[in-house]
């Protein structure tokens, strides 16, 4: 899942995309001492994020990091053979994304 904003607890404040785009592309050195390490998901605040500078930039959740149980931007993921029975379903079939 991408994310349009992240929680730095460093300095007690929600950063836009743009926000660390600009430190980002201004100040490298800032950014990797600063801000690197420090975002979060922006609603529970615990699931770590990484900015990822890619033509259109964006966070996302890091590998196995987890949101809180009630995180509204909480994704569950569904194994292979769970995404096929999904697919095939008539719900399914107009809901899959990925």
């Amino acid at each position: 899942m991408k994310f349009e904003e992240a929680y730095c607890p460093q300095f007690n404040k929600t950063y836009t995309i743009e926000d660390v785009s600009v430190i980002y592309k201004l100040d490298a050195t800032k950014f990797v001492k600063e801000i690197k390490d420090c975002l979060y998901c922006p609603e529970c605040k615990r699931a770590k994020l990484s900015f990822n500078n890619a033509i259109v930039p964006y966070f996302k959740t890091f590998p196995k990091s987890q949101h809180d149980e009630n995180c509204s931007l909480r994704q569950e993921e569904m194994n292979a053979r769970e995404l096929i029975k999904y697919i095939d379903s008539a719900e399914g079939k107009d809901r899959a994304v990925r």
